[in-house]
């Protein structure tokens, strides 16, 4: 299980496929061969490799990718979709050189280049540039009217445009990236005092975290220190 990061991921695979399993019936999935990109998630996703991996991955921040595609990011929104469909036929031709590049640093050039060929400046919305650095302070508990009033925007415009970069509201962004505050402060650890925790991270109380973690994890606090991998960010699940 890949919980919610308020990322998008671009993945190229040089070897089994992987599966993306229905998350109320486990026994249908897509699966994704070559490459594909993970837009922004809003719950998580279940995915299952068939063999041996061997993956390269570029994370985007949140509006990272904008300008990067030719398409609103929130169409990517809670969709994994294969690249040539995004990207079109240059993303193939590099995921080819990718496959026979002998080391890693190689790899890394190339896709730096690749997309670096892609980068569309005019598409960084300078609205999202103010917004994105309060979503990660102390200030990520400000309504969004008073993130609004302070843009200078109006509250609707001020979502619509949040939304076309990042892929979702400044709202649950927001809250995404406050549940990922949570799990990257528990990481190392075997006992957390939960309450201590929540209060860290800018949470009301222990309850209101317990229901981000319902809503990004399936579970509580308890068991996803049960669950989770060597990555903070995954969970093992049967």
């Amino acid at each position: 299980m890949v919980l919610p990061n308020g990322a998008i991921e671009l993945i190229f695979n040089f070897d089994n496929p992987h599966k993306l399993l229905n998350k109320h019936n486990h026994a249908k999935f897509e699966l994704f061969r070559s490459c594909w990109i993970a837009g922004l998630q809003e719950s998580p996703l279940l995915i299952e490799p068939t063999g041996q991996t061997n993956l390269l991955g570029i994370r985007f921040r949140p509006g990272g990718a904008t300008p990067f595609l030719r398409l609103p990011v929130f169409e990517l929104s809670n969709r994994v979709i294969e690249c040539e469909q995004v990207f079109g036929g240059w993303i193939t031709e590099l995921h080819e050189r990718l496959f026979f590049a002998k080391r890693d640093r190689d790899k890394v050039r190339l896709v730096e280049t690749g997309l670096m060929q892609q980068l569309d400046r005019e598409r960084i919305d300078p609205l999202v540039e103010f917004v994105l650095p309060k979503l990660h302070s102390a200030d990520s508990r400000r309504t969004v009217a008073e993130l609004s009033r302070s843009s200078g925007f109006s509250n609707k415009h001020f979502i619509t445009r949040f939304k076309k970069s990042v892929g979702t509201t400044p709202k649950l962004l927001a809250r995404i990236l406050r549940f990922q505050s949570v799990i990257h402060l528990v990481k190392d650890r075997a006992q957390v005092n939960w309450a201590e925790v929540a209060q860290r991270c800018g949470y009301y109380d222990q309850a209101h975290m317990i229901k981000d973690f319902q809503s990004f994890s399936t579970s509580t606090p308890t068991d996803y220190l049960k669950h989770r991998d060597a990555n903070e960010n995954h969970m093992i699940v049967n």
